[in-house]
């Protein structure tokens, strides 16, 4: 998963956020399969609807995008792999979910 967009400069709260945000958690060793145990009735001919749920404010538990606006998962920086795990841990524990 990779995020990018922009972030308000937290020097001028009244701006347009113009500050490049780019997080990444996009490696093998970091990817996540969500897997969810549900009982479901499914009949023939009838459409099946699931919600998945993204809770944008529970990705940032932790994460502070004005001090740290590039998470690169990169092996070699203690800190910024470090984020990029905390990162995936909140995308995985708190901020995705799938309803039925």
């Amino acid at each position: 998963m990779t995020i990018t967009g922009r972030i308000q400069n937290p020097d001028k709260p009244k701006s347009e956020p113009n500050i490049p945000l780019k997080w990444v958690f996009a490696t093998d060793d970091l990817a996540v399969q969500y897997g969810q145990a549900q009982s479901f009735n499914v009949v023939t001919g009838k459409n099946v609807q699931f919600t998945v749920i993204l809770d944008i404010s529970k990705l940032f538990i932790g994460l502070f995008p004005s001090t740290t606006p590039k998470i690169e998962c990169n092996p070699n920086d203690p800190t910024d792999i470090g984020n990029a795990e905390k990162l995936q841990l909140n995308f995985k524990e708190e901020a995705y979910k799938l309803q039925l």
